[in-house]
C-alpha cells in the first residue's frame, strides 16, 4: 500500500475563529515520499484527525475532492483557545497540526441553564436578600458572557436591589438580590434577550426574630364581680412589619382574684390568639400578655370590675373600741356593707337602734347614716354609765342586721381614792388572819374604775400586796399581818396620782401565849466568894416583841450558902432583875419561870480566888534559850496573895515550847513561873488555870520572831525580766531576807546595786523589809542592754537578777529607709538596693532576725521582684533587700515588722519602660520575613504573625499584650497583624507589653504602597487602567516589580514577594487567583500582566479580560 509521508502532507481549517455551534472545515491533503497524492484514504482519517473541542459523538463524513486532498466539516462545541486541528497516522513520529484557532460561546443561541432562588423562606425583614441565580449557556453548555438578562417580578411585593438588566459574568452567571417586607410568594421571571424566558417562586416568611404584639383588646373592659360572663382577650402578634406570626406562645398574667381559661395560648394562622378572663375582685387592674420566646415583649389592657350590688352583707365595728363614759367621749359606730366578694357598697341606708338598759344613759349622734364610697355608714356613741351594751344596725334595703356590742369605762381623769375600810382595827402579832383592808376608786358619775393600780405602803405591817389593780367594782384589796406589836401606819395611794391617798392605823398586841425567857445575863463571868452580882432575865413572845409586866418566878440549886430574889416582874421593855449573892465556893443553878411554865436556867460559878498572866517581855527571837518568863499570880476575893494554888500552864498553837508543864504551885509571893522558848515564828497564847470545881484563868500573847542579826537576801527576781527601753516599762525587783533557819525577816534594810552600761532610773519606796520580809523597787531605762540588779542586806553576800532591755518601736526621726537609685528599667534586670535602718526614739537598735518584710503597694505589687533580706547587721538595726521591676511606673514599698509598718517609712521607686526592637521575624501565607523590614506593600485584609523570636528567650505571644498605634492595623492576642480600612504613609509602632513585667518589645511598619482590587471581576487593560484611574488619590496600574519580584520568588518589595498568592486573603481583602493587569506592555502593544498565584510574568491582548489591581505610592 502506498503510504503517506508527513513531510509532504498537510492539514489546515477554514477560519481562526468560530462560535460554538459553527462548522470547522478541515482540509486534508495527503502525499507520499514522491510528492503524488494518497487517494482513498477517507476511512483512514475519520480515525486519524481529531479537532479539539468539536461535538463529541458527532459522525464525521470525508470528501475527496480531488485524488489525495479531503474536506470534512466538525461542529464546534466547547469553547477555547489556542485550539488545533491534528492529523496522526500510525506511521509518522508525531501528528501535523493546523494553524491555532478559538472556539467562543454562541450568544444567538442563549438559553436559560438554571434559575434558583438560593435563600427561599427569608425573613420579610426589607434587609434580607433571597438571592436569584441564573446561569445562561448556548445550546453547547457555554457560559454566556456579559449577556443579558431582565428580571421581573409578575406577581408578588417583593423588590429588586439591583436594576432588573443584569449582565451574566464569565461564567455566565447572574444574579440578583430582593427583599422584601411583606411575608409571600413572588412570582419572577427571567428574560433573555432572545425571548428565551423562565419563572421561579421567590418566596418570603414573617420574621420570628423582629416578633411584636400588634394589638391587645379586652372586650367588653367593664364587668361585675363574680360574673361568669367575663371579658374576652385578643392578642395579634405580627414581626416588625406587621407580617402575622404564627405558632407564638403567649403568657397572660391576670391580677390576684381574677381567673383566665388559660394562661398560655398560640397564635392562630392569623397571628390571634384569644382567652376568657373572669374575676371576683372590683378595680381597675391591668393584665399583661407577654411572649414566650422574650419576656419583655409584653402589652397590657385595662379591665374595670365593678362591684356585685345584688349580693350584699354587712357588719357592725365598734372602731374605737371602749370609750370613757364622761358624756364626751365618743365611740364610732361604722356599719359596712359590701358585696360577698368584700367590695364596698356606697349610698345605701342604715339605721342604728339602742337597747332599753341605755336609754337616758347615751346619746347617738344619728339614727341613719348613708354609706360612704368605702361603703361604710358611720354614727357616733357618747354616754355616762359605764359596761357592755348591744347596738342594733340594720340595712335599709333588705333588712340586713348586724349586732355590735359596745363598752364604756369609768373616767379615771375623775378618778378619786374613797375612804379605807378594814375587816379588823387590830390584830395579835403572828396571826396569819390578819385585817383585810379595802381601798374603792370611782369616777365623778360614781362608776366603779376597773384596773386601776393602788399602792399600799408599810414598814412594819407585812401586806399580801403591795401594787393591787382594781376589779370590776373598783375595789383593790390587801391582807395585813404584823409580828412587830405596836400601833403601825398603812399608807394607800393612786399609782396614777399618789397625792389621792390616804392612811389606815393598825394596832398590833404582843402574843402573850408565846412569852418565854429569852436570856439571863449578869453570870458570864466568874465570881468570888462574898461577891453581890445583878441578873437580868429578858422575855419576849415568840416573834420577839418585849411583854411588860410578867411575873418572873426564881429558884437556885444547891440552895444553901446562897441568897436570890424569889419573885420580879418585867419593865416596858421586857426585862426583870433580881441580885444574887453566896457565901461558898461552888457552882449554883439559877431557874427563871413564867406563869406559862416557859422556863430558863444560867450556871453562876463561884471561885475562892482570881488570877493574873503576865510576861517578862512581849517577844523573843527563835532559838533563843533566853526566851520569855511568864508569872501567874493568884489572889483572893479580897486582894491578898494565895500560896499553894495548883497552875496549870498551856499554850497554843503548836511550835513554842513551856519550861513547866501541868500543874505548877504558886509560891509564898503567891506566883508560879514558866519560860516560853521556840524555833518557830508565830504569835503564841499562853493560858494559866488555877483551881478544878470552879477553875479560873487568865491568858497573854507573846510574839517569837525571825533572827534579824542572822539576816541575808536569799532571792531577787525580776518580773517581767523583758521589758522595752522607752522610760516607761518597768520591771519590779523582788528582794526576800531570811535568817539562818529559813524564816522571812522583817524591818531589815538592804540595799540595791546595778551592773548597768547606761543610767537606768530605779525606785525604791522603802528599803526595809516588810512582815514576808520581802522589799521591792522598780526599774525603767532608755538604753537597750542586759543589766544585773545586785541586792544584799550590808555585810552580806548578795544576789542579783538580769533584766533584758529591748529597744521601743520604730521612731521616725530615728530611722531611715533609702535608695541607691531612683529610677531603674522596669526589666527585671536592673536593680535598687534598699537600705532600712531601724531605731527607736532612743537610739537604740531594733533587732531581728525574721518577721521582717518589705510590702508593695499601687498598682505595681505583681510587677516588684525582691530579694531575701540581708540580715547580716541586724545588731546596729540595718537590712538590705534588692529590688527589681517590670512594669512602668512608681512603686511603693513600705517596712513592716510582725505585720506592722515601721517609723511610718516609705520609699518610691521610678520604673522606666525598657523598650527594645523586635529582631527575629514575622511570617505571612507561609513565608518567613525579618521583622524589621517587613512589610512594604499593604491591603486591607492582609495579615502576618509574629514569631516567638522577637521576644525574650523562653516567652512566646502568649506571654504578651499587643497594641497598634494606628487603627488602620490591629494585632490581636496571638500576635496576628491585621491591615484593615485603607493604610497611609503613617508609621505604624506595634508594641508588645509583658503581661508579668518586663521589656518591651517594638517594631516599626512604613509602607511604601497600598493596594486595591476589583475582587473576581475581570476587565480588558484599557477598562482596568480607566479604573484605577477613577479612583482617584494617586491609584494606577502597578509595574512589574510592583506585583512580582520573579516566579515563585518570595522577597520583599514586591507584593506577590510579600504576601504571595494574594487569592489566600480573599476573605477580607476581595483579592482573587489568577493574572493581573500591569502597566507594562511588551513589543507587541501587548500589555504585560503576573500570574499572582506563582508570581509568573505573561503578555495578552488589551482586548483579553485579567483581573485588576491599583496601587498608590505612600
Amino acid at each position: 500500500p502506498v503510504v503517506s509521508s508527513r513531510d509532504h502532507s498537510s492539514i489546515t481549517i477554514d477560519n481562526v475563529s468560530y462560535y460554538a455551534g459553527d462548522d470547522i472545515k478541515v482540509r486534508v491533503e495527503l502525499k507520499d515520499e514522491s510528492n503524488q497524492p494518497v487517494a482513498y484514504q477517507k476511512e483512514e482519517l475519520v480515525k486519524a484527525v481529531t479537532v479539539e473541542n468539536s461535538k463529541p459523538g458527532t459522525t464525521i463524513v470525508w470528501h475527496e475532492e480531488q485524488p489525495g486532498v479531503y474536506t470534512a466539516n466538525y461542529p464546534a462545541h466547547k469553547q477555547g483557545t489556542a485550539l488545533r486541528a491534528q492529523l496522526s497516522l500510525h506511521n509518522w513520529n508525531a501528528p501535523l497540526q493546523s494553524h491555532i484557532y478559538n472556539i467562543e460561546a454562541n450568544q444567538n443561541k442563549a438559553r436559560v441553564a438554571t434559575l434558583s432562588a438560593t435563600n427561599n423562606d427569608v425573613y420579610a425583614d426589607k434587609k434580607t436578600f433571597n438571592t436569584l441565580t441564573i446561569n445562561v449557556t448556548d445550546e453547547s453548555d457555554n457560559p454566556l458572557t456579559n449577556h443579558q438578562v431582565t428580571f421581573k417580578n409578575e406577581k408578588g411585593s417583593a423588590e429588586f436591589v439591583e436594576p432588573p438588566q443584569q449582565n451574566t459574568d464569565g461564567y455566565g452567571v447572574a444574579t440578583i438580590n430582593m427583599v422584601s417586607q411583606v411575608a409571600e410568594e413572588n412570582t419572577i421571571s427571567a428574560t433573555l434577550p432572545n425571548g428565551f424566558s423562565q419563572r421561579i417562586i421567590a418566596k418570603f416568611v414573617s420574621d420570628s426574630s423582629t416578633p411584636k404584639f400588634k394589638q391587645l383588646v379586652a372586650d367588653p373592659d367593664t364587668i361585675i364581680a363574680g360574673n361568669s360572663q367575663g371579658s374576652t382577650l385578643t392578642a395579634i402578634v405580627t414581626d416588625f412589619h406587621n407580617n402575622p406570626l404564627k405558632d407564638m406562645k403567649v403568657n397572660f398574667v391576670a391580677p390576684g382574684g381574677s381567673q383566665l381559661d388559660n394562661t398560655t395560648a398560640t397564635t392562630d394562622q392569623s397571628g390571634i390568639v384569644r382567652v376568657h378572663l373572669t374575676s371576683s375582685k372590683a378595680g381597675s387592674y391591668s393584665v399583661d400578655a407577654s411572649l414566650e420566646v422574650d419576656k419583655n415583649i409584653h402589652q397590657s389592657v385595662t379591665i374595670t370590675v365593678v362591684p356585685n350590688r345584688e349580693q350584699s352583707v354587712m357588719t357592725l365595728n365598734a372602731r374605737s373600741g371602749s370609750a370613757i363614759a364622761n358624756n364626751t367621749n365618743i365611740v364610732t359606730l361604722t356599719a359596712s356593707v359590701k358585696d360577698v366578694y368584700g367590695h364596698p357598697l356606697p349610698d345605701e341606708d342604715v339605721k342604728f337602734t339602742l337597747p332599753a338598759s341605755m336609754t337616758g344613759n347615751f346619746t347617738l349622734s344619728s339614727e341613719t347614716a348613708r354609706t360612704d364610697a368605702n361603703g361604710d355608714a358611720v354614727v357616733t356613741l357618747r354616754g355616762t354609765k359605764a359596761g357592755e351594751f348591744t347596738v342594733t344596725a340594720t340595712l335599709t334595703r333588705n333588712n340586713t342586721v348586724a349586732y355590735q356590742q359596745v363598752s364604756f369605762i369609768g373616767d379615771t381623769n375623775s378618778a378619786q381614792l374613797q375612804p379605807l375600810t378594814a375587816s379588823l382595827n387590830s390584830i395579835v402579832a403572828g396571826n396569819s388572819t390578819g385585817s383585810t383592808l379595802t381601798a374603792t376608786i370611782l369616777d365623778a358619775y360614781q362608776n366603779p374604775l376597773k384596773d386601776q393600780l393602788v399602792t399600799f405602803q408599810s414598814n412594819d405591817v407585812t401586806l399580801s400586796g403591795t401594787e393591787v389593780t382594781t376589779n370590776t367594782l373598783g375595789q383593790a384589796t390587801v391582807t395585813m399581818t404584823s409580828n412587830i406589836a405596836g400601833q403601825h401606819n398603812v399608807v394607800v395611794s393612786r399609782k396614777a396620782q399618789a397625792s389621792d391617798n390616804k392612811t389606815f392605823n393598825l394596832s398590833v398586841l404582843p402574843d402573850e401565849s408565846s412569852a418565854k425567857v429569852i436570856s439571863i445575863t449578869g453570870a458570864e463571868k466568874t465570881i468570888t466568894v462574898g461577891e453581890n452580882i445583878t441578873l437580868r432575865i429578858l422575855v419576849q413572845d415568840a416573834f420577839n416583841n418585849v411583854i411588860a409586866g410578867q411575873r418572873v418566878r426564881l429558884s437556885a440549886q444547891p440552895t444553901t450558902n446562897i441568897t436570890i430574889g424569889d419573885t420580879a416582874y418585867t419593865d416596858n421593855n421586857g426585862y426583870a432583875y433580881v441580885n444574887l449573892l453566896s457565901t461558898q465556893p461552888g457552882v449554883y443553878q439559877v431557874t427563871a419561870t413564867l406563869d406559862n411554865n416557859s422556863s430558863s436556867k444560867v450556871d453562876v460559878n463561884v471561885a475562892n480566888g482570881k488570877l493574873e498572866l503576865t510576861s517578862s517581855k512581849p517577844e523573843t527571837t527563835v532559838h533563843n534559850s533566853e526566851g520569855i518568863t511568864l508569872t501567874a499570880t493568884a489572889r483572893n476575893a479580897r486582894g491578898e496573895l494565895m500560896p499553894g494554888q495548883i497552875i496549870t500552864f498551856s499554850v497554843t498553837p503548836e511550835g513554842a515550847t513551856l519550861s513547866n508543864t501541868g500543874e505548877v504551885l504558886t509560891d509564898q509571893s503567891g506566883q508560879a513561873k514558866v519560860t516560853l522558848t521556840s524555833d518557830k515564828v508565830n504569835v503564841y497564847t499562853v493560858t494559866a488555870i488555877m483551881g478544878k470545881d470552879v477553875p479560873v484563868q487568865s491568858q497573854v500573847t507573846v510574839a517569837v520572831k525571825a533572827d534579824a542579826k542572822t539576816a541575808h537576801v536569799v532571792s531577787v527576781v525580776a518580773s517581767p525580766d523583758t521589758i522595752t527601753a522607752d522610760g516607761i516599762d518597768s520591771s519590779t525587783i523582788t528582794s526576800r531576807v531570811e535568817d539562818d533557819y529559813g524564816f522571812p525577816v522583817e524591818g531589815v534594810d538592804v540595799s540595791h546595786g546595778l551592773d548597768t552600761k547606761g543610767s537606768p532610773v530605779v525606785n525604791i519606796p522603802t528599803t526595809r523589809t516588810d512582815q514576808s520580809g520581802q522589799v521591792t523597787a522598780t526599774i525603767t531605762s532608755t538604753l537597750a542592754e542586759t543589766l544585773t540588779v545586785n541586792v544584799q542586806v550590808p555585810g552580806t553576800a548578795n544576789q542579783s537578777a538580769t533584766i533584758t532591755l529591748v529597744a521601743g518601736t520604730a521612731d521616725e526621726s530615728k530611722s531611715i529607709l533609702k535608695s541607691d537609685v531612683d529610677t531603674l528599667k522596669a526589666d527585671y534586670q536592673q536593680s535598687a538596693k534598699l537600705t532600712l535602718t531601724l531605731q527607736d526614739k532612743y537610739g537604740n537598735p531594733i533587732v531581728t532576725s525574721d518577721h521582717l518584710e518589705f510590702v508593695q503597694s499601687g498598682p505595681f505589687v505583681n510587677f516588684l521582684k525582691l530579694s531575701d533580706i540581708d540580715y547580716s547587721q541586724r545588731n546596729y538595726g540595718e537590712y538590705t533587700v534588692t529590688v527589681t521591676g517590670g512594669k512602668e511606673g512608681t512603686a511603693t514599698l513600705i517596712p513592716m515588722l510582725n505585720g506592722v509598718h515601721q517609723a511610718n517609712l516609705s520609699i518610691s521607686l521610678n520604673l522606666i519602660q525598657s523598650i527594645k526592637e523586635m529582631s527575629g521575624h514575622v511570617t505571612a501565607n507561609n513565608h518567613t520575613f525579618s521583622t524589621a523590614k517587613f512589610p512594604s506593600e499593604g491591603f486591607a485584609g492582609a495579615y502576618y504573625t509574629l514569631n516567638n523570636d522577637n521576644f525574650e528567650a523562653g516567652k512566646t505571644v502568649d506571654d504578651y499584650m499587643f497594641s497598634s498605634s494606628q487603627g488602620w492595623v490591629s494585632v490581636d492576642a496571638s500576635g496576628k497583624v491585621s491591615f484593615a480600612n485603607i493604610g497611609d504613609q503613617t508609621s505604624v509602632t506595634i508594641s508588645a507589653v509583658p503581661r508579668q513585667g518586663g521589656t518591651t518589645y517594638q517594631t516599626l511598619i512604613k509602607l511604601k504602597g497600598w493596594w486595591v482590587n476589583n475582587g473576581n471581576h475581570t476587565n480588558i487593560w484599557l477598562a482596568a487602567n480607566a479604573l484605577c484611574h477613577a479612583k482617584n488619590d494617586g491609584y494606577n496600574l502597578p509595574g512589574i516589580t510592583h506585583l512580582t519580584s520573579g516566579e515563585n520568588k518570595r522577597t520583599q518589595g514586591s507584593l506577590y514577594g510579600e504576601w504571595g498568592n494574594v487569592g489566600a486573603f480573599s476573605s477580607n481583602s476581595q483579592f482573587t487567583p489568577g493574572a493581573y493587569w500591569t502597566s507594562e506592555s511588551d513589543d507587541y502593544s501587548r500589555h504585560y500582566y503576573v500570574q499572582m498565584l506563582t508570581g509568573m510574568t505573561g503578555s495578552d491582548a488589551d482586548s483579553s479580560p485579567q483581573l485588576t489591581a491599583c496601587r498608590k505610592s505612600l
